[in-house]
């Protein structure tokens, strides 16, 4: 993963734009923690300081699952906590991080549950549960708003992936990721 900052006249311009790495994470950097490591998803702050990132150690269904933050400018590791074994994306659904808008909190989604964690510690906070009414339902997707830690989060049930359109019936809370209120 590289990211690329452009000079602001070549946001405009119509010339073709020259890009200069400005930080790399690689899975390199990741190596002396985690085993053969593999980026599932990924997270930049919203300060550019830090990205957070899923791994799963290996390319085997149950491999480890990692939740990782690293330094951008030193490309080092600054926290990292195993969340338990991987699930294989299924039904056109993946595992997703993402930071809250004050930075304090990552949401990982990680097709088992919705957890909410401190972003400087990793130290897990809170659960977001399915809706009850709605029998048994797996995590498939989460949103944060740009500016509060309101995030919605879908449930649905496992059902065959279909590569033409999704087909499963969800059901969404919106939940304070900060309180666990839901609305």
């Amino acid at each position: 993963m590289a990211f690329t900052m452009l000079h602001p006249n070549h946001i405009w311009a119509q010339t073709d734009a020259v890009y200069a790495p400005s930080a790399r994470i690689e899975e390199s950097s990741l190596s002396s923690l985690i085993s053969s490591p593999t980026m599932w998803s990924f997270d930049l702050s919203s300060d550019g300081k830090t990205v957070a990132l899923l791994v799963v150690a290996g390319s085997k269904i149950g491999a480890p699952l990692w939740l990782v933050t690293e330094d951008v400018a030193a490309g080092r590791v600054i926290a990292s906590h195993e969340l338990g074994s991987s699930v294989f994306p299924a039904g056109g659904f993946a595992p997703q991080l993402r930071y809250t808008n004050d930075r304090r909190h990552l949401v990982v989604q990680d097709l088992r549950t919705i957890q909410v964690f401190d972003s400087k510690s990793l130290e897990p906070i809170r659960t977001i549960l399915p809706p009850s009414d709605g029998g048994i339902l797996l995590p498939l997707f989460i949103a944060g708003a740009t500016n509060s830690d309101v995030f919605v989060c879908s449930f649905g049930t496992e059902q065959k992936f279909n590569p033409y359109f999704h087909t499963i019936p969800v059901q969404v809370e919106v939940v304070d990721v900060s309180s666990g209120a839901v609305f």
